[in-house]
């Protein structure tokens, strides 16, 4: 891999909202890397738009996206460096946010994302319509980062790294909201991909695919209830909420759902459960 004319491989868009924290965004950065590096107000639209927006004009090999309220670990950049020179079309790390990890290899996070410049470009840049009021107008963004890597994989690319040195700071939960509307899209788009890498990790996504997009009980969703009642009976009641919120309505008469979840529940004795899930 070869530099470009001003001898940087990335170019790092940052999205801001002129929040404090980007001083210690540019401070990291300025500090830890060579890159060139572009932060962009735009408060009417989300993320997804500003980083396609300023992509457009980007010349550098790369472009990495790194938030306003996040900062790179002092061994980012030599560890997208590393990947930079296997040539890789997509490369993603961790990102350490509110005591947990987040980011496993195929999951994509758009705080630690890097992304050929040609690669970006050619698949059309991050998806701005889940985004828009349509689908529930998600101000911070929701799923467009995995859908991204998803839609390259589908298109048969065979050139994703993932590097678990690759650390992202994100020192407050993420603002990101839930919203059933793009979830829905989201799962029917990438299916395959959602059962193979989400449905073990997240019971949300599971909710969601049985009671509005399936219409049935999943083993997965049994499951769930069996391992992590608590869990997927908060989840539940997220998505709920969200159906709510948004005015969208499930594929299933939910209370006929909630009867025959239980009882498959009697059929296997597990009683507190049972209990637990007539009562959600």
């Amino acid at each position: 891999m070869r530099e470009n004319t001003q001898g940087r491989y990335t170019t790092i868009i940052i999205p801001t909202l002129l929040r404090e924290s980007i001083f210690k965004t540019m401070s990291y950065i300025r500090q830890y890397t060579e890159a060139e590096v572009i932060p962009y107000y735009d408060p009417t639209v989300n993320e997804y738009v500003v980083r396609n927006l300023v992509a457009e004009g980007v010349t550098t090999p790369y472009i990495s996206f790194i938030d306003d309220d996040a900062y790179p670990s002092e061994n980012w950049y030599r560890n997208l460096l590393r990947n930079i020179r296997r040539g890789c079309d997509i490369i993603t790390g961790y990102v350490y946010s509110n005591g947990r990890f987040f980011g496993q290899a195929y999951h994509a996070v758009g705080t630690n994302l890097t992304v050929k410049t040609e690669v970006f470009k050619r698949l059309g840049g991050f998806e701005e319509d889940w985004g828009n009021p349509k689908f529930g107008n998600a101000g911070y963004g929701w799923r467009s980062d995995t859908d991204l890597l998803w839609r390259y994989l589908e298109s048969g690319g065979d050139n994703y790294c993932h590097d678990d040195g690759l650390l992202v700071y994100h020192p407050k939960p993420f603002s990101s909201e839930f919203i059933l509307p793009i979830e829905i899209e989201f799962i029917k788009r990438h299916k395959p991909y959602v059962v193979k890498y989400f449905y073990d990790i997240d019971p949300r996504v599971v909710i969601v695919n049985d009671v509005f997009i399936d219409g049935k009980v999943s083993d997965k969703l049994l499951e769930w209830y069996k391992n992590a009642k608590e869990l997927t009976l908060q989840m539940w009641n997220s998505v709920l909420l969200s159906a709510k919120k948004h005015g969208v309505k499930p594929t299933v008469n939910v209370d006929e759902f909630l009867k025959e979840l239980a009882k498959m529940f009697s059929s296997s004795s597990n009683t507190n459960v049972t209990k637990n899930v007539n009562q959600t």
